[in-house]
């Protein structure tokens, strides 16, 4: 699970571009819960949080690929990186 901060993105605009980093596609649903689902396996999840930040989950999300992966975002996309787990 990576916790960020995204300013300067919508959470449709920020859900599609981790869809083409993480999946290679730009396809995303929202769900009723307010959840996004990333790509089209169940596998990756964009969860907006109320006080701003977001939480990427991936079902098989390990601790040195989650790290990575922050590193990517933090670069690509300009977000603050508050926590990796």
């Amino acid at each position: 699970m990576i916790r960020f901060k995204a300013w300067r993105w919508d959470q449709q605009e920020l859900a599609q571009r981790l869809c083409q980093i993480v999946c290679g596609s730009d396809r995303v649903w929202r769900q009723d819960t307010g959840r996004w689902q990333i790509g089209s396996g169940n596998d990756w999840w964009l969860h907006p949080q109320e006080n701003g930040t977001f939480l990427l989950h991936h079902r098989y999300g390990q601790k040195e690929k989650m790290l990575n992966l922050a590193a990517v975002l933090y670069w690509l996309l300009d977000v603050e990186i508050l926590e990796v787990c």
